[in-house]
């Protein structure tokens, strides 16, 4: 087993029993006590997680967030149905805005063969995704570079942002609750996703089913101003309905 898929059974762990143990996760991953030890300091100097004697906790609150890599790592098959369901909702002549993440970049590469389209991004990875497909005006917005997000937000970012009218949006966070809406958990990810959402005229939130159920610190919209989501097929039946009891026009892939 390689490091990267050491460390996603480590978060897998920690994610399901919100601690774990050097010793057993050692015998587990047929592993050096050490080694883990390792991957949990690097874990530990991300803010993922908080080590603790003989093994440690997974960090939560409002401002968790995994980095990039992880976020790639985690729930990759669900993010391309989702990313295929996000097809049907894009024409011809649209322009169109792919927010930071990795769902983002999932609706990118399926668009790359793509011709008559205007595709702006915030994104460093759906920039590069769509940095060689020749059917695509591709437009990069300015802004102050977030690692978390690998892309670019800020006033800057705001700024350009509000001088265009889009098409769709195609929306990423990090939490969907009923009452809070959809939320992120730093301040100039969410007021960027905020300004994108007031100069978009068909607002398309992007989020598997893990994100369901959190509130993050801050909140970019209520879901009365989401015209469709789109997740997962593993989101609870239950849940589901409760969404669209309360008008969210939720699509289940």
């Amino acid at each position: 087993m390689n490091s990267i898929m050491r460390k996603r059974e480590i978060m897998r762990e920690l994610k399901k029993n919100g601690s774990v143990s050097v010793t057993e996760l050692s015998e587990k991953l047929d592993v050096s006590s050490m080694t883990i030890r390792r991957d949990l300091i690097k874990f530990q100097e991300e803010g993922l997680i908080t080590i603790e004697h003989g093994g440690a906790v997974l960090n939560g609150g409002s401002l968790f967030e995994f980095n990039m890599s992880m976020k790639q790592s985690e729930y990759e098959e669900e993010k391309k149905r989702i990313a295929r369901k996000c097809l049907d909702y894009i024409n011809d002549g649209d322009s169109i805005f792919l927010d930071a993440g990795t769902t983002a970049n999932e609706i990118a590469k399926l668009l790359v063969d793509r011709d008559n389209l205007l595709v702006m991004t915030n994104s460093f990875l759906a920039a590069n995704t769509l940095a060689s497909a020749s059917g695509i005006k591709l437009l990069m917005c300015p802004g102050i570079f977030r690692e978390k997000s690998m892309a670019v937000m800020g006033q800057i970012t705001d700024e350009f942002i509000s001088d265009f009218k889009i098409d769709k949006l195609f929306l990423a966070v990090e939490g969907v609750d009923i009452e809070r809406g959809v939320s992120v958990p730093d301040v100039m990810d969410g007021a960027t996703k905020k300004n994108l959402v007031n100069c978009s005229d068909k607002i398309i939130c992007v989020s598997d089913s893990s994100k369901f159920g959190l509130s993050m610190f801050y909140t970019i919209c209520d879901l009365k101003d989401i015209d469709v989501m789109i997740t997962d097929n593993h989101l609870d039946e239950e849940i589901t309905n409760k969404f669209i009891q309360c008008g969210v026009d939720i699509k289940v892939v």
